[in-house]
């Protein structure tokens, strides 16, 4: 299931998109660009903030939303900017169909969980993708974008929708990418569009089981998107002015990732991190080299990994995964029966199975802790 499935992260239909005052509402407050924040670390060096919050406590505006998604808001400037879907997309085995619970473990938690809420199922024009943006400190929506979404279409587990990834952005422009391969580049101040593309149609159908769930990676003047699915695998980087192809690298085919690469610095130069089903691989983020691997087979992948202290900390994901913390910098590729072997000696440490399907460790003063984002 892809990573932004857990309840916590749900952006619900008729609801409201809400900013907490010491967060969002200050004009000085760091911006919050992209999955899991600056350096995908899921830190806010912003202070005091707010522990609690209810619809009237700790808020400093609230907006409704055009649609539904289970993508997290990112702050730019003095933008706050969230997706989301309107219509009905596909659903794995259709409504309620054997689809997997997070409390599989617990009969009478699974029974209260209930899949997301749709916007206008049934709205004119059909199925639509929506990029919403509002004033950093009032709440204004300043701009939406909506465009038609287009086939073909992923079966979804019913807790996402289409408006999973969490969008990207620099100072001049939003990256919003969605589950069927689409994905918009937009004028950050106006909305106006600069450039899309659509990897599902132009390179492959996004056949990824419960559908995808990986959010754009920005590193430099490109954006790079990860697409691990059944019938093909691969990682490409598009020139954030253009859209066009800067690089691109086969992955073969049959991985499966929900997960969001990241970019480290390493001994050598910067490295990207990738967690698949397969193993965890590093690339060269300029040129989409392969630096180096480790690891063995694990079933969906979702946690990125978090770099820290000079060491990469990293679940697999899944129930019952491994906890790693790996020292980056390995300059040789070696076949996969050897990846254990590699594990073993580059590791710095690796915990008893602990891991959790979604969970992406957070560090901080030294210390390891898991996090829901």
């Amino acid at each position: 299931m892809p990573r932004n499935l857990r309840l916590a992260r749900r952006t619900w239909a008729g609801l409201v998109l809400a900013a907490a005052v010491a967060a969002v509402a200050a004009a000085s407050a760091e911006d919050w660009p992209q999955w899991r924040g600056p350096g995908s670390a899921a830190i806010s060096t912003d202070a005091p903030l707010p522990t609690t919050w209810s619809a009237t406590d700790h808020l400093a505006w609230r907006a409704a939303l055009a649609g539904a998604g289970t993508s997290s808001p990112i702050v730019a400037g003095d933008r706050v900017i969230v997706t989301s879907q309107i219509g009905h997309a596909p659903v794995a085995g259709g409504a309620g169909g054997g689809q997997p619970r997070l409390a599989r473990d617990d009969r009478s938690l699974a029974g209260r969980e209930a899949a997301i809420a749709e916007a206008n199922p049934g709205a004119a024009g059909g199925l639509a993708l929506i990029v919403d943006a509002f004033d950093r400190v009032s709440g204004r929506r300043v701009w939406t974008h909506r465009t038609p979404a287009v086939g073909p279409f992923p079966e979804l587990h019913e807790k996402h929708n289409l408006a999973t990834p969490t969008p990207v952005a620099d100072g001049e422009r939003v990256y919003a990418w969605f589950g069927n391969g689409q994905l918009v580049a937009l004028e950050l101040k106006t909305g106006q569009p600069v450039w899309s593309r659509h990897l599902g149609s132009e390179i492959a159908p996004f056949d990824a089981q419960w559908g995808h769930g990986s959010s754009p990676t920005r590193y430099r003047d490109t954006i790079i998107l990860l697409c691990d699915h059944r019938t093909a695998s691969y990682l490409v980087a598009l020139d954030a002015a253009t859209g066009r192809e800067r690089w691109k690298v086969a992955r073969g085919s049959g991985r499966v990732s929900h997960s969001t690469p990241v970019v480290i610095p390493g001994p050598r130069g910067d490295e990207l991190l990738v967690n698949s089903s397969a193993r965890v691989d590093a690339y060269d983020p300029a040129t989409g080299a392969l630096l180096w691997f480790t690891g063995t087979d694990r079933q969906t992948p979702i946690p990125s990994a978090v770099f820290a202290d000079g060491r990469i900390f990293l679940s697999r994901g899944y129930r019952n995964s491994d906890v790693l913390a790996i020292r980056p910098g390995l300059t040789f590729r070696v076949p996969l029966i050897l990846a254990r072997r590699i594990q073993r000696t580059r590791a710095r440490a690796s915990r008893p199975p602990r891991g959790s399907l979604p969970t992406t460790p957070r560090c901080r003063s030294s210390s390891l802790a898991s996090s829901v984002s």
